[in-house]
């Protein structure tokens, strides 16, 4: 199953290539929301997940344009760090299936990538 990954955070995008790996996904990773956009557009993409540490990541905005259209039913993760519990927030307000930490995220990823295209959807985190 196709993932997307929103994020110019190299470290965070190479750990969660390989979480991804491990867990039966395939992972794509773009530096901005209009990338995402025409991935989305072009592929059936059962996962989005959101930096919210990347530039121009307003989940109020990103959100309601990933799910326009065919993608309506893409589940979208967002992650940011523990101190900015505003974005975090913000994220869980507008819709996000799920808002972690990056400690979070980083410590559960393989998990994360399982429940939503893994071999059993059904696992809980």
């Amino acid at each position: 199953m196709h993932v997307l990954m929103i994020t110019t955070d190299l470290m965070l995008s190479s750990q969660a290539k390989g979480a991804a790996r491990r867990a039966g996904c395939e992972l794509q990773v773009v530096a901005n929301v209009d990338a995402a956009l025409q991935v989305v557009a072009r592929r059936h993409t059962r996962l989005v997940v959101l930096d919210l540490g990347t530039s121009g990541i307003d989940p109020s905005r990103v959100v309601p344009q990933l799910r326009s259209g065919a993608a309506k039913e893409i589940a979208v993760v967002a992650l940011g760090p523990h101190v900015q519990k505003q974005r975090l927030d913000a994220a869980r307000a507008v819709g996000c299936d799920r808002v972690v930490s990056r400690g979070q995220f980083h410590s559960r990823a393989q998990d994360i990538f399982r429940r939503y295209c893994g071999p059993s959807r059904e696992q809980t985190w």
